[in-house]
């Protein structure tokens, strides 16, 4: 099996931590911080369209999961090799999406 891992290990990001009603707190809408936001996002406008009926939303909740299954795997190679931070940026997500095309493990949805 070919480690597709390999290429996306390569790049360095910073993480993004911002401040919210005096507490500081991960920005969890923020690409850069979670590179699943719109995969999330998904998954919830699918439960609210739902009335909250979770057997509903299998598809985007099981595409959620890959997603963030991929991108703990990408984060711990990074750190495994000492890059920091291990979230690549957003636009290096994007080189590593282009990059493994259709052997990215789930469906990656854009920025609407």
């Amino acid at each position: 099996m070919i480690n597709h891992y390999d290429h996306v290990i390569k790049v360095n990001q910073s993480s993004s931590m911002q401040k919210m009603a005096g507490k500081k707190t991960t920005n969890y809408f923020n690409r850069d911080v979670n590179p699943c936001v719109e995969e999330q996002k998904e998954s919830i406008a699918c439960l609210e369209g739902n009335n909250y009926k979770k057997d509903k939303c299998n598809i985007p909740f099981a595409n959620y999961q890959e997603c963030v299954g991929f991108w703990k795997n990408v984060s711990r190679k990074r750190n495994q090799q000492g890059i920091q931070p291990a979230i690549p940026t957003l636009s290096e997500q994007e080189q590593i999406k282009r990059f493994l095309g259709d052997k990215l493990p789930y469906i990656a949805l854009s920025d609407s």
